[in-house]
């Protein structure tokens, strides 16, 4: 197993476009003082905002083409935390901001409309029609889904179709996560990114310390 991104962060929310705590500004101003070198925010689908009543505060043309990083050196880039619809494959990679640069393939409870139990399935037909646009899975052992989903199949997938998965670090460190599953993942993927997940200032300054404790703790990484 590898770590792909040991000096970045690449999945955050921002109030600006999505359900964080922090505008986009304060969340790069933090991501300086942390040390990181990389950082993406990775704000909901326009699916997920939708079911939790979430509205667009500002114009996507300001990311798309006035915003400019003026605080610090860290390389800044806008994806979008896409949901995983159907069991069909179906994803929404649409969000507020309208931006695509990273994408990460989630799950939520109410925003999946399909069957929980054909959830895998969901997984695994997205990846065979969109792996060249997915850059990561993210929280695949996150508890609301932590008895449908068979990790092992959609990591297999992801190994496949050369997708990495994700660490994520606040359901981690929230006790969100099915640890058995987890332990299942990271015994058998190729690549994974440790993620923050964060919505605060406080996820951002914290929960990747944590979650690569955990990595060296149990045997994953030295």
């Amino acid at each position: 197993m590898r770590i792909i991104n040991p000096y970045s962060d690449m999945h955050s929310h921002t109030f600006t476009y999505s359900d964080g705590l922090n505008s986009v500004d304060e969340m790069v101003i933090m991501a300086g003082r942390t040390g990181i070198r990389k950082f993406a925010i990775t704000d909901h689908s326009i699916s997920h905002l939708r079911q939790h009543d979430i509205e667009k505060k500002t114009s996507a043309s300001c990311v798309r083409f006035r915003w400019k990083n003026i605080h610090n050196d860290v390389k800044v880039i806008f994806g979008v935390e896409a949901d995983l619809i159907s069991e069909n494959g179906r994803v929404d990679f649409l969000n507020y901001s309208k931006t695509r640069d990273f994408v990460i393939l989630s799950a939520h409870r109410h925003v999946y409309q399909g069957d929980p139990e054909k959830i895998t399935e969901g997984y695994i037909k997205a990846l065979e029609r969109h792996h060249e646009e997915i850059d990561c899975i993210g929280h695949l052992c996150a508890n609301y889904f932590g008895k449908e989903v068979n990790v092992e199949r959609v990591v297999d997938a992801a190994n496949h179709f050369n997708v990495p998965v994700e660490l994520n670090c606040a359901n981690l460190a929230f006790g969100k996560t099915n640890m058995e599953k987890l332990n299942q993942m990271l015994g058998m993927v190729d690549r994974i990114y440790v993620n923050s997940d964060s919505h605060t200032l406080y996820d951002m300054m914290y929960l990747r310390i944590e979650g690569l404790k955990f990595l060296r703790e149990k045997g994953y990484v030295e």
